[in-house]
C-alpha cells in the first residue's frame, strides 16, 4: 500500500509595489521590513511527491480544485474455506459367539472296589454357553474402549465321576511242592506254585543255597511263569538250606514275604549186594566216556566223576 499525503494549496504571492522615495518612510515601516526577510529569499517547504497518473497544471488549480485521490488496487486474497469437521456419533456394535464349557472330572472313594481299581460312575458331558460383546464404534470402527461382555449359559456340563477303589488287594500266596534231586548229577530241583489277586505286581522270587554254616553258596531267581529253580553242583552228605523269598506290591508299595527253609541233601543209596564176583572203580568223564580206574597209584584228588561198579556171578551190574 502506498501512503498518499495531499499538497496543501500554496498561498499565492503578492506583487511587490516599489516604494515611492517620495512618500516618506515610516520608521515602523522600516523596521518591520528590516526584521521580516524578503519572500523571494524564502524557500518553499518541500512536500511529499505524490505520483498521480496525471500531472498537477498550476498551482492555482490545486488549490481551487481538489487533489485527486490516487487509486491503490490491492491484490485479491483467495477466501479458504476450511473443512467442517463431521460430529463424533458413536454407536454401539454387538457380537455373539457360542463356546463349549468342558466337563469337569471328580473322584469318589470306594470301600467295595479293590485298590487300584477305577470305574466310571457316570458319564461326562460338555455344556454350552452365548458370549455377547457389546464394542462401541465410531463411523463403523471399534473403540479402544474395553467391550462389556455377558456370558449365559444355555447347557450346563455333567462332571465326569469316576470311583476309585480303596478296598486292599489281597496278599499273593507261594507254596513250596518239592525238591526233586539228581543224585548222580549232584544237583536239586525246587518247585512252586503261585496264586496272584488281580492288581498284584510280582517283584522278584529268589531261592538262595545256603551251607551247614548259613552262607549263601549260589542265589538262583525263578521266572513268574516257570515255577522251578535249579541248584547244581552240590556235595554228597552234606546238608544244605533253602531259602525262598518273594517281593510284590499291592499297590501300597514293595512288600517281602519269606517261605519257610527246606533241607536238601544228597546221599547215595546203599545197596546189599550178594553173590559178587568182582568190583571196579569206574571213571566218567564230560562226554560220558567209562573209564577203569581199579588200579589206583595215588588218591584222586576229585571223586566226582568215579563209581564203584559191583558185578554179580549172574553178571548183573
Amino acid at each position: 500500500l502506498v501512503s498518499l499525503v495531499a499538497q496543501q494549496p500554496t498561498q499565492a504571492e503578492q506583487p511587490r509595489i516599489p516604494k515611492d522615495s517620495s512618500q516618506p518612510e515610516d520608521p515602523k515601516e522600516d523596521r518591520g521590513a528590516e526584521e521580516t526577510p524578503k519572500q523571494e529569499d524564502e524557500q518553499p517547504a518541500e512536500a511529499p511527491e505524490i505520483k498521480v497518473e496525471e500531472p498537477v497544471e498550476s498551482k492555482e488549480e490545486t488549490v481551487n480544485q481538489p487533489v485527486e485521490q490516487p487509486k491503490v488496487e490491492t491484490p485479491a486474497v483467495e477466501k479458504q474455506t476450511e473443512p467442517t469437521e463431521e460430529p463424533k456419533v458413536e454407536v454401539t456394535t454387538v457380537e455373539t459367539r457360542e463356546e463349549v464349557i468342558p466337563f469337569a472330572t471328580k473322584e469318589q472313594e470306594d470301600d467295595t472296589l479293590k485298590r487300584g481299581t477305577r470305574q466310571v460312575a457316570q458319564e461326562g458331558v460338555n455344556g454350552k454357553k452365548q458370549i455377547t460383546e457389546t464394542y462401541k464404534t465410531i463411523r463403523g470402527e471399534k473403540t479402544n474402549e474395553a467391550p462389556t461382555v455377558e456370558e449365559t449359559v444355555l447347557q450346563a456340563p455333567q462332571d465326569e465321576i469316576i470311583k476309585k477303589g480303596t478296598k486292599g488287594l489281597e496278599k499273593p500266596t507261594l507254596e513250596w511242592v518239592k525238591t526233586d534231586k539228581d543224585v548222580l548229577k549232584k544237583s536239586a530241583t525246587a518247585s512252586y506254585t503261585l496264586n496272584k489277586p488281580d492288581g498284584v505286581e510280582i517283584k522278584s522270587i529268589k531261592v538262595a543255597l545256603k551251607d551247614n554254616t548259613g552262607t549263601v553258596i549260589k542265589e538262583v531267581t525263578v521266572e513268574e511263569n516257570n515255577l522251578n529253580a535249579t541248584l547244581d553242583n552240590l556235595k554228597y552228605y552234606q546238608g544244605y538250606t533253602l531259602s525262598t523269598t518273594m517281593v510284590y506290591n499291592r499297590g501300597e508299595g514293595e512288600e517281602t514275604e519269606m517261605l519257610e527253609d527246606k533241607e536238601v541233601q544228597l546221599d547215595l543209596k546203599k545197596v546189599e549186594i550178594k553173590n559178587i564176583k568182582e568190583t571196579s572203580l569206574m571213571s566218567v568223564d564230560d562226554a560220558g566216556v567209562e573209564t577203569d580206574k581199579s588200579l589206583l597209584t595215588e588218591k584222586p584228588t576229585d571223586v566226582a566223576p568215579l563209581y564203584l561198579r559191583v558185578t554179580t556171578h549172574d553178571n548183573k551190574t
